[in-house]
């Protein structure tokens, strides 16, 4: 286009464009400098950085929240009662221990006065003593009726039973000079072992379904019984003590069968080893048998290691009708 025509253009006001330049369509985009619906591309980066930041801080908070909060299906320690016999020493004791440490209402129940009141001198509030002597039927009814009233002032129902207290009597059936074994020694062992933790259980149970369901389940409450290896495989001269934790063993799926209309579970524990005032009866050279079939740890079980059981007994629903194992792996010889 020469000189003269640009001037003819330019005294009409009329629009040039070069050639080479495409003209832009009324109305078009810039799309380097706008997004999505109309928000510039830093505006979208923006909100998204918001969004995120936003969930991630609802994320936080929701956490913590949750770690104060007993999840609904989960059976709680915290303002229950608890019925610990045998609680004034050994794995009762630590049972005890671990159970107040985690919010429970602890009933002693012991025939030891003194350790027992011991006891709720040092934990203080939320521990009561009733001394009890659970192969006495008049005993364990008067004792539970004793604990059933503190639960009253308390307000804290029963949410759990656990039978610790028991003994051991070794001898066989008929002794070096074939003289049978007295029956009386047979009565001690299965009328703390076995009877006295029916007693208190059927003794407990009326006071346990008529408490109000936790949800979702309809829990009312568990019963954690203690059992033994010597369950399984009994060392000579046990035949008293096996058979009473052999007993406890084979009720503990029927008890829980019995009780599932009432929403309560039943469960056993069958320690080994442990350190506690049975074994420490024991002569060294008997200890140094045991600790050499021991897999792994190489160690005695430890009251701790038994009280975290229980409290995961209680608080699993999905633990019911089982006896528990808690033994390293230990499986005793017939001879040590």
């Amino acid at each position: 286009m020469d000189a003269d025509e640009l001037d003819y253009l330019e005294k009409r006001a009329l629009p040039y464009t070069h050639p080479d330049i495409k003209q832009q369509r009324p109305g078009s985009r810039q799309h380097h400098s706008e997004g999505l619906f109309g928000i510039s591309l830093y505006g979208v980066i923006i909100l998204c950085f918001l969004l995120f930041a936003g969930l991630a801080f609802y994320g936080i908070v929701h956490g913590f929240w949750n770690l104060n909060q007993d999840p609904a299906d989960k059976m709680q320690i915290k303002d229950r009662t608890f019925v610990i016999s045998g609680g004034a020493s050994g794995l009762g004791l630590a049972t005890v221990r671990d159970l107040h440490a985690h919010g429970g209402y602890i009933a002693i129940l012991d025939l030891n006065a003194e350790n027992g009141n011991k006891v709720v001198s040092e934990l203080g509030e939320r521990t009561a003593f009733f001394e009890t002597d659970v192969s006495s039927p008049p005993s364990v009814s008067s004792a539970v009726s004793a604990l059933v009233e503190w639960t009253k002032q308390t307000k804290k129902p029963i949410g759990g039973v656990i039978p610790a207290a028991g003994v051991g009597f070794p001898g066989k059936l008929i002794d070096r000079h074939n003289e049978p074994i007295p029956l009386e020694n047979l009565e001690v062992v299965l009328n703390i072992n076995l009877r006295g933790v029916l007693d208190l259980i059927r003794l407990c149970l009326p006071h346990m379904t008529t408490t109000a369901p936790t949800e979702p389940d309809g829990e009312r409450g568990v019963i954690v019984m203690v059992s033994s290896s010597a369950a399984y495989d009994g060392q000579p001269g046990q035949v008293a003590y096996a058979a009473s934790k052999g007993a406890v063993r084979s009720m503990t799926l029927v008890l829980a069968r019995d009780l599932a209309q009432y929403g309560i579970r039943a469960v056993s524990i069958a320690p080994s080893y442990f350190e506690s005032g049975m074994t420490a009866a024991m002569s060294q050279k008997v200890r140094k048998s045991l600790e050499g079939v021991f897999e792994f740890p190489r160690r005695p079980g430890k009251g701790d290691d038994f009280a975290r059981m229980v409290r995961h007994c209680v608080e699993n629903p999905m633990l019911n009708g089982e006896c528990i194992r808690l033994d390293g792996a230990t499986r005793m010889p017939s001879r040590l």
